[in-house]
Parts: structure tokens; sequence; C-alpha cells
């Protein structure tokens, strides 16, 4: 088994700035709960890393090792029980979890079974203005999720958060090269998923990705 030997369910959901805020705890808790009962994930083997700063002195935020559990969540997410206070000076810029963890993936020259990341679009244009301010992206490996628990999940954040846009496409990890591969899933959501342009002067649609996606 190699990097790019499975096929994804992938999606993409745009959020306009008047959305919920997935990284707050009431939020990203309804996305946890319904991934454990949609996907039946092993909470505490979903691997998460998250980029935050404090804007009381420009320094990344330290969490420590973070999981899908309920113990976790709480530790970065904003406006939970713990951090409802602290948090009001945190500036949120993107988490990713992959299922099994990175490391796990990298020791097994393999790719994961789910892998998601959720960006904030303000951190990159702090004084531009904006049409949509979240992009969530996610892959579920074909072979191990079924489409009726795949739908079920993308279902719920739809009722859920009201996205303006969910596109789908099935994908590969990453393009294949005469070495290596590139456009890799971890890597898109930074860079490659949009056009090269101003997504933010331009219609929210299909046309605005670099790759050919569908409409959900």
């Amino acid at each position: 088994m190699g990097w790019l030997d499975k096929t994804y369910k992938c999606f993409v959901l745009i959020l306009q700035p008047d959305s919920k805020k997935l990284w707050y705890y009431e939020n990203w808790k309804i996305i946890a709960d319904q991934m454990s009962s949609s996907l039946k994930i092993d909470r505490k083997n979903l691997a998460l890393r998250t980029l935050q700063l404090s804007m009381l002195d420009k320094k990344e935020l330290k969490f420590g090792r973070l999981n899908l559990s309920d113990d976790s969540i709480i530790k970065w997410t904003h406006k939970s029980p713990i951090t409802i206070d602290i948090s009001k000076d945190w500036f949120f810029q993107d988490v990713e979890g992959w299922f099994p963890s990175w490391s796990n993936c990298s020791k097994n020259n393999e790719s994961p079974d789910l892998y998601f990341a959720l960006s904030n679009e303000k951190s990159i244009r702090l004084e531009k203005p904006i049409l949509f301010d979240q992009v969530l992206l996610m892959a579920f490996s074909i072979s191990e999720y079924s489409s009726t628990a795949i739908n079920n999940f993308i279902n719920a954040l739809k009722f859920n958060f009201k996205p303006t846009l969910i596109a789908t496409k099935e994908r590969k990890w990453a393009k294949e090269l005469s070495i290596g591969f590139t456009d890799a899933m971890n890597d898109i959501i930074i860079t490659g998923l949009f056009k090269i342009g101003d997504r933010h002067n331009r219609p929210i649609d299909l046309n605005t990705f670099a790759e050919e996606w569908d409409l959900y």
C-alpha cells in the first residue's frame, strides 16, 4: 500500500463570515460527535494539530497532543468550558485531522483513511475584505467508508452549518509525478485548491477551483 493507492470521496465546504465559527467549542463538538456516530471514528486515534496565535504577544499557542476526544476538544476550541475567557485573545488559523495519525501513515507509507482541514481565510487577508471566512476540506477513503456513512455526515454538516457551497469529487491523495507526487490533499487547502487570482473577488461557485469539482 502506498500514498497513491487509495481513492477518496472529497468535499469542500465554504462558509460565509456570518456563519457559525467551526472552531468554537459548541460547533466543533457537533462535528466530532457526528464524526463518531456516522463514521465510527476512534476518537483517541484521530490525530489533530492546530495553528493558532495569541493576539497578546503574537506567539504560537501550544496545546500538546490532540485528538477528537472531549478532553482534547476543550483545550483548543474557542469558548469552551475552559477557554471561554482566554480564547477571546486567540487567533485561529487552521486545524487538520488524520486517521490514522500522520506519524502512523508515514511509518506505514500510506495515506490516511480520513483527512480533514479547516482554514480561516482571514489569516491570509487581515486587512482585506473577504467573501467567505471558512474552508473545510474533507477526504474519505471509499474503501473504508460507505457512501451512506459519508453522505449522512456531510448532510449533518449541511443542516447544522448552512455552507454557501459544497463541492465534491473523487480523487487520489495526490497527483503522481515521475519522481514523487504533487498537490497532496494536506497541501491543497494552503495552495492548489483555488485558481490563481483573488478568490474573494469572484463568484463563489465551481469555477473558483483549480481542479474540476461537482456540486453536492
